[in-house]
């Protein structure tokens, strides 16, 4: 009822229809390994809370885009705009709170994570696939324009802008 107030994520009690705050202004929101994961609505940082609301804190200062969740690890995107849509950094970060590392040397404007692979577009001055392994290192799959990817157990699938057709790359 307060239009003051801001999104956030809460707990409701549904025998008396009472709420609880657990966490600052929220975006989006994910439950994993026991806390809440949570977009703040005010500059973008990537949170984490208790899932009392308790131990709320910052696992990112940049603004988290595309976030997706692999193993222990949380992989985001991150441009200085702070807006969806632009290309921005790959960066990973520790679910457990910790440092954020900046996994892509170009810029991605989408990417997809598994097994601990991350596989990322770029379409700057070096466009193509890339993909980046577990300890961080950056092997090009494809150098050309890449308009979608698809990630399978058996590797990259993609679509090119200029030419019809569906590619594989592993």
């Amino acid at each position: 009822e307060d239009l003051t107030d801001k999104p956030a994520v809460y707990r409701l009690n549904p025998a008396d229809g009472s709420q609880l705050r657990l966490t600052g202004p929220a975006k989006r929101f994910w439950l994993k390994d026991g806390r809440i994961v949570y977009v703040d609505a005010e500059n973008g940082s990537l949170r984490s809370a208790a899932l009392d609301g308790s131990d709320d804190r910052v696992l990112a200062d940049a603004p988290a885009l595309q976030v997706q969740f692999d193993g222990e690890f949380i992989y985001y995107l991150s441009n200085e705009q702070g807006r969806e849509g632009l290309p921005g950094k790959l960066y990973r970060v520790p679910l457990a709170g910790g440092t954020a590392v900046r996994l892509s040397e170009r810029s991605a404007t989408e990417f997809t994570v598994a097994a601990g692979d991350a596989y990322y577009v770029s379409r700057g001055y070096e466009p193509g696939l890339y993909k980046i392994d577990p300890s961080g290192k950056e092997t090009a799959l494809v150098r050309d324009s890449i308009r979608q990817m698809l990630v399978t157990e058996a590797g990259a699938v993609y679509t090119l802008l200029y030419e019809e057709g569906v590619y594989t790359a592993d």
